[in-house]
């Protein structure tokens, strides 16, 4: 059983899960404007979360329980030729990832999709035409240093899987490989690979949010 209570800016929902569910809901103001906010509750039990809709009051909540397969998802391509990569780095003094942890994630999506919906994973191989248009630079707060590639093979399956409802972190998509995590910057005269860039199948998986701590 859920329930609305009315707080200041806002509305508190309330009650207990017995599987994770879609909780929808509907609201409405004094000028009968309506609204439908989704709560994605990924867990059982007693459940309470505030929406803030000032101006509007509930009139109805609606858990929709969610499909199994629906997933947070995680899609991504390791790189077939990576011991070429780290070979490339190292005689530059860079201290790489393993060849076999170096991939191009394509989809990081922490909100819930239909797997089934995403379709089966594309289990050709990609390869990436050598390049002199590729950069280095540091992402994210781990320390790590990518070289940005450019594949409109990659883009176009990103934007297949914001279709089907998987977010995204960032503001647009920048296919990517980390080559390390132990440079605090990008050396002055360090040269991107320019070779041809092989890459495997993809992977489904869900989201794993400690990753870092694997690192």
């Amino acid at each position: 059983m859920l329930f609305a209570k009315a707080i200041p800016d806002g509305v508190r929902v309330t009650g207990f899960l017995d599987d994770p569910a879609l909780v929808m809901v509907t609201c409405k103001s004094a000028t009968g404007e309506k609204r439908v906010i989704p709560l994605d509750c990924d867990y059982r039990g007693y459940f309470s979360e505030t929406i803030a809709v000032k101006g509007f009051q509930v009139v109805d909540v609606v858990g929709i329980p969610i499909l199994k397969t629906r997933r947070t998802l995680y899609v991504s391509r390791s790189v077939v030729n990576g011991e070429e990569l780290a070979d490339f780095y190292k005689s530059q003094g860079i201290e790489t990832l393993p060849p076999n942890d170096m991939h191009i994630t394509i989809a990081y999506s922490k909100r819930r999709v239909d797997w089934e919906a995403c379709g089966e994973e594309n289990c050709e191989d990609v390869e990436l035409e050598p390049s002199f248009r590729r950069s280095m630079a540091p992402l994210g707060t781990q320390g790590a240093i990518v070289l940005k590639v450019e594949s409109p093979i990659l883009r176009s399956r990103w934007k297949h899987f914001i279709k089907k409802g998987a977010t995204w972190d960032y503001d647009e998509y920048q296919p990517h490989i980390t080559i390390t995590y132990s440079q605090k910057a990008v050396p002055e005269n360090l040269v991107p690979f320019p070779g041809r860039l092989i890459l495997g199948p993809e992977k489904f998986a869900e989201v794993d949010e400690n990753w870092a701590s694997n690192v």
